[in-house]
């Protein structure tokens, strides 16, 4: 099942930006995306705002890719850190946003 997004706050860190998620049963999975992966997609559609504006604009792509690294993860090894949950992300946002 997909993540749901926990709540609409996130907060905006010199590592990236993080917010929170819940799976299926309720628990909450703290996911990040770093501003990185924050500017490189801002550049490819030539956005031009603040890495929280970025987020903002692009959270329900963000928030997908979250969801689906969690999903394949957690079926494949387990319930996993939201450390990894966080590097999948950026990966994956670099990857997605490549191709849009």
């Amino acid at each position: 099942m997909p993540l749901i997004r926990l709540k609409d706050e996130y907060l905006e860190q010199e590592d990236g930006v993080r917010f929170l998620m819940a799976d299926e049963l309720g628990n909450t999975v703290a996911c990040k995306v770093n501003h990185e992966a924050l500017r490189a997609q801002a550049e490819r559609v030539h956005f031009s705002g603040s890495d929280s504006a970025v987020f903002q604009a692009y959270r329900e792509l963000i928030e997908e890719l979250a969801s689906d690294a969690f999903f394949f993860f957690s079926n494949t090894v387990g319930v996993i850190g939201s450390i990894l949950i966080s590097l999948i992300l950026t990966l994956l946002l670099l990857y997605a946003c490549s191709i849009i």
